[in-house]
């Protein structure tokens, strides 16, 4: 008998196993296939950051980096929660004392009138967050009133106050980042899903103005 037939059908054998359960699983598991290559990719990039952070250790740029960082990241994160608090406070604040007038109330904010920026279209439209209450607050704020220089003064704070609370929401996650990238590699994509959050929101905003400013431009 050929001796090397004989350690090919071992491995044909393998070959053809292990195709058969990945058959198995994407027959059964069809519907969450995207999930699942996600959640493999996610371990492969887990265990393979690990191995790139070995050789960064090597580099001594790298190690005075993980030096500094966690100090950094602890101001970063002091910083960030005073002003995530001060934001929600501030939006609570006021959202208690605009409260929601009537609509045809003289100063109304209510109603439809005029465009506004729109919370279900954002992804801050989490139940339960408080962040989606502060954001909620601030969509009543009429958009051409901010163009046009009429908005009052707690209308823009309150609008300031949903971006601040955005902001500083990213920045908890960069500090905490910045904490522990010593020991994770992978601790820099942390910031990540809220830099999303907070682009995605000023993408809208941004929009929302220009469209509200060819309005009043077409207005004459």
């Amino acid at each position: 008998m050929d001796p090397n037939g004989s350690s090919v059908l071992p491995a044909i054998a393998v070959a053809a196993w292990a195709i058969g359960v990945i058959a198995f699983l994407i027959y059964f598991f069809r519907k969450w296939l995207v999930g699942l290559v996600l959640w493999v990719l996610g371990l492969i990039v887990i265990v393979a950051s690990f191995f790139v952070q070995d050789a960064l250790m090597g580099l001594a740029a790298y190690r005075n980096f993980v030096t500094v960082a966690p100090a950094v990241g602890k101001v970063i994160l002091v910083v960030a929660i005073f002003g995530l608090v001060c934001s929600l406070a501030t939006g609570i604040f006021l959202t208690v004392r605009m409260g929601k007038p009537e609509e045809g109330e003289e100063g109304a904010i209510a109603g439809n009138v005029g465009p506004t920026l729109q919370p279900l279209d954002s992804p801050l439209s989490m139940k339960g967050a408080k962040v989606k209450t502060l954001y909620r607050s601030g969509a009543s704020v009429q958009m051409e009133s901010l163009v046009d220089g009429t908005a009052t003064r707690a209308e823009r704070l309150m609008i300031s106050a949903v971006f601040g609370a955005l902001a500083s929401f990213f920045l908890v996650f960069v500090g905490v980042s910045l904490m522990i990238i010593g020991k994770f590699l992978i601790a820099v994509a942390l910031p990540i899903p809220a830099l999303l959050m907070l682009s995605y929101n000023a993408r809208m905003a941004l929009a929302e103005y220009r469209a509200a400013k060819k309005r009043l431009a077409a207005r004459g």
